[in-house]
């Protein structure tokens, strides 16, 4: 199960079509909780579901996917408020993975 109907993988190329499609982030983390198969989720998303054993992280071995960036577009770097430049930092801190947590 997929957000869109295609999940881009970065080895040859590869696209892995999906039966399913949402539109719903919630929607796609409950039905692979509950069986329904398999998803491309954020860590924090599922972090709590891999510590209890609800869901399992795979490793595919012939594919692996797209890395997805995260921008703070802002309209200039000259005299950022500090309260702006916290908020950046927080979100770079709660956004990174544990040295510990590989994927």
């Amino acid at each position: 199960m997929a957000l869109n109907s295609i999940v881009r993988c970065r080895r040859r190329g590869a696209s892995i079509a999906s039966v399913h499609a949402a539109s719903s982030v919630d929607t796609v983390h409950a039905a692979c909780v509950a069986g329904a198969g398999l998803a491309l989720l954020t860590y924090w998303d599922v972090a709590q579901d891999l510590a209890n054993g609800a869901l399992k992280a795979l490793t595919l071995k012939d594919a692996e996917p797209e890395l997805l960036a995260i921008w703070a577009v802002l309209p200039t770097r000259q005299h950022m408020p500090a309260r702006v430049r916290r908020f950046i930092d927080g979100l770079k801190a709660d956004l990174t993975l544990p040295s510990s947590q590989s994927f």
